[in-house]
């Protein structure tokens, strides 16, 4: 492994400083990218700006595999030049242009992963100023980049790893203090710790909460989306523990004594996660022995109250927050959210499955499962109880850490949609409203978020026939 600057295998620019007055049309000048036109990973192909540049600028010309980056705004920005520009192009003085100088001990492409995802983090460490932060070529040029990396998804957190091994030595040789090794394995310690932590939830909490968190994950690049990412996680949680709670309710326990509120008990004809959260907890204290999810007794839900009412609320009914609110809020909201997956552990011993058919291999009878544990669903051959007769269509939450004839049907709250929506996919989607006066079931498309007709209405209007 090798650990070198960025000025060492880069050349760090950045563009021409213009005018409004200096942009023209496109048959008067050239194509000219802003910070407007970076997008993560690619830049746009026709910035619709144009600029009529000085003589002998060739300098500021972009090319193939040059990476973009903004220099000014807290959200880092990176753009990627894909393939020669079809004429001249040219780049403004906020973007910092980075160009390999030699390719060959690593790719642009390699280059462009590394700093918007290992780096990120002390690349917006490098920002001066605070009404406005900004980054200078000269800091950016001091970054350490981890050269001869193996190519592999866990290149990057791996080499964020080794990168705080090297820092924390030299700093620690700088204080003549190379004897101490206790700073440099609590780094390790917390960085492997995070990394675990988000493999574990990525990995075995139930799909519709797993899929989400990979979401949240996946937008490190943009302040505002991931904290909007991470209001997502939370009302993911907040449905999965209503749906199956109201199937235990509709299937299994007496809904006659007590007497649920109104507004909680019905919460599935409207969007409130407020009302959703109400039935969850009175149900916890009306039926503390006879939940599908006893664990749930064990637990205090007031954390995601607290996300409802503190958090979710106020992103989404506040204006527009400051680039370092954004950043304050999710550190404290993150924090709350990993107190709550750590609460919900037990939810990786309940597997959210599809049984597709039934076959028999030496003389055992194991059903063609599709099981939606993690962010990416799987199929296998399980051995599962022969009590099991539910429809082939129909999700199944069964708990595996007692005994596999115990299972919630969680049709029609949670299914496998396929399609004109969809275009004939099959994606699953979670019931979010029941409009009684229409006769219809409205879901979320989990993957892509937007909103579609679901089945089962008849279905679950025989399972509140006894509601009043």
């Amino acid at each position: 492994m090798q650990i070198k600057k960025l000025y060492e295998i880069a050349e760090i620019t950045s563009g021409l400083g213009y005018r409004v007055e200096n942009l023209t049309t496109a048959d008067l000048g050239f194509p000219f990218f802003t910070i407007t036109d970076i997008m993560a990973g690619y830049m746009l192909a026709n910035p619709g700006k144009f600029i009529a540049p000085p003589e002998e600028v060739e300098h500021y010309q972009l090319r193939k595999n040059d990476i973009l980056i903004s220099k000014v705004g807290a959200n880092i920005k990176f753009g990627f030049m894909r393939s020669d520009p079809p004429r001249a192009s040219y780049f403004s003085s906020n973007v910092i242009r980075v160009r390999l100088l030699d390719d060959t001990i690593i790719s642009s492409p390699q280059l462009l992963k590394y700093l918007s995802t290992t780096a990120i983090d002390e690349i917006l460490s490098l920002q001066k100023g605070s009404a406005q932060p900004y980054i200078t070529n000269g800091d950016l040029g001091e970054l350490d980049i981890v050269l001869d990396e193996p190519d592999s998804t866990d290149a990057g957190p791996f080499a964020h790893i080794a990168l705080s091994i090297e820092k924390q030595i030299g700093r620690l040789k700088a204080l003549g203090r190379t004897d101490d090794p206790e700073p440099i394995l609590r780094e390790i310690s917390e960085i492997v710790r995070i990394h675990d932590a988000d493999q574990d939830v990525l990995t075995n909490y139930p799909y519709p909460i797993a899929y989400r968190y990979g979401q949240y994950l996946d937008s490190v690049h943009d302040n505002y989306q991931r904290l909007t990412r991470l209001r997502d996680v939370f009302e993911s949680i907040t449905y999965f523990l209503y749906s199956v709670c109201l199937a235990n309710y509709l299937v299994n326990l007496n809904r006659s004594q007590p007497q649920l509120d109104s507004n909680q008990r019905k919460a599935y004809n409207g969007y409130s996660i407020a009302y959703r959260l109400g039935f969850v907890k009175a149900l916890i204290e009306a039926f503390p022995d006879s939940l599908f999810l006893t664990q749930l007794r064990n637990i205090s839900i007031q954390s995601l109250h607290t996300a409802q009412e503190e958090f979710r609320n106020r992103i989404s009914h506040t204006a527009t927050f400051a680039e370092r609110q954004v950043e304050q809020l999710h550190s404290q909201y993150y924090s709350l959210l990993r107190g709550i997956l750590k609460d919900l552990e037990f939810l990786k011993d309940y597997n959210l499955v599809r049984i597709r058919s039934w076959t028999y291999l030496n003389q055992e009878k194991l059903a063609l499962t599709e099981t939606y544990r993690g962010h990416k669903p799987k199929i296998t051959n399980e051995t599962l109880t022969n009590e099991i007769t539910e429809d082939r269509n129909h999700l199944l939450l069964i708990n595996t850490a007692t005994d596999e004839s115990v299972y919630m049907n969680m049709y029609p709250f949670y299914q496998i949609v396929s399609n004109a929506e969809t275009k004939n996919q099959e994606f699953m989607a979670f019931l979010k409203q029941r409009r009684g006066s229409e006769a219809k079931l409205i879901g979320e498309c989990i993957p892509w978020s937007f909103e579609l007709d679901l089945e089962g209405f008849g279905y679950l209007e025989t399972q509140l026939a006894t509601e009043s």
